[in-house]
């Protein structure tokens, strides 16, 4: 409850309308039915637009290709999770095909090291951490550390530099 006055309280004053006391914003609340806005830390959508946010890398459908060290990892975890009878060279053709599933396979083995991931393309995926996501000790540094890392582990890559991404789509 004291989560909610706090953004009753910055509601209120972002329009202009004086409550003095907690009573009395609860008094107001009770008499105008006041909804408050839930707030959601991660994918963030509505009807209209939809938002990414995160500190990672956007990555090419070639460059993931490419990069073989990600691709033998992508292989063994698409083998373990979702289709044992897969040949390597199977794989590979299968990834470099137009339509294929890379961004499926791609998304959810990077979920498993807790990135988010979008596709902003059909050519281009994001994965990273959300700054809501930042530990309570951890500073901004150590957060941008822990992201590298991870990237690094996942696709061997140790030249990796992840940046600031900041995506949003609106439908018409």
């Amino acid at each position: 409850m004291e989560y909610k006055l706090k953004l009753m309280e910055e509601y209120f004053y972002n329009h202009g309308i004086a409550i003095t006391n907690k009573k009395d914003a609860k008094i107001y609340v009770k008499d105008y039915k006041l909804d408050i806005m839930k707030v959601k830390g991660d994918f963030v959508t509505n009807s209209s637009s939809t938002c990414f946010i995160v500190y990672g890398y956007i990555f090419s459908k070639e460059e993931i290709i490419e990069n073989e060290i990600l691709m033998d990892k992508l292989y063994e975890y698409n083998k373990n999770k979702n289709d044992p009878e897969i040949t390597k060279n199977d794989f590979y053709k299968e990834m470099k095909i137009g339509d294929s599933n890379l961004s499926d396979v791609f998304f959810n083995y990077a979920n498993d090291f807790n990135l988010s991931s979008s596709s902003l393309c059909d050519d281009e995926f994001a994965v990273g951490v959300s700054p809501f996501n930042i530990k309570n000790d951890e500073t901004g540094k150590e957060f941008k550390e822990r992201v590298k890392n991870i990237l690094i582990e996942i696709t061997g890559n140790q030249k990796i530099k992840p940046y600031e991404i900041e995506e949003s789509w609106r439908d018409e």
